[in-house]
């Protein structure tokens, strides 16, 4: 046997009218984040603009060629020193 309100339509439209209403506000506190996030960082565009041109000139450096003998990452210093 079920409870009498289950059949009830205004228990019904309540609960999704607060259900609606609580989404609505994750979603604007979500958006308030993502636009903290975008005034402190930086937006991602503008991170891959700069990527993308870097990219593009070790390209032209290169030339589409792959030099085997060129270090990845430099020393900037000798190794007796760092062992010591």
């Amino acid at each position: 046997m079920e409870p009498k309100f289950l059949r009830d339509k205004r228990f019904w439209a309540a609960t999704f009218l607060i259900t609606w209403a609580a989404a609505l506000q994750a979603h604007m506190t979500w958006l308030q984040r993502q636009i903290s996030f975008h005034e402190k960082f930086g937006g991602v565009k503008e991170k891959g603009s700069e990527v993308k041109k870097k990219a593009d000139d070790l390209s032209e450096d290169n030339q589409g060629e792959f030099n085997d003998n060129q270090p990845i990452l430099e020393y900037q210093g000798n190794d007796a020193e760092r062992l010591e």
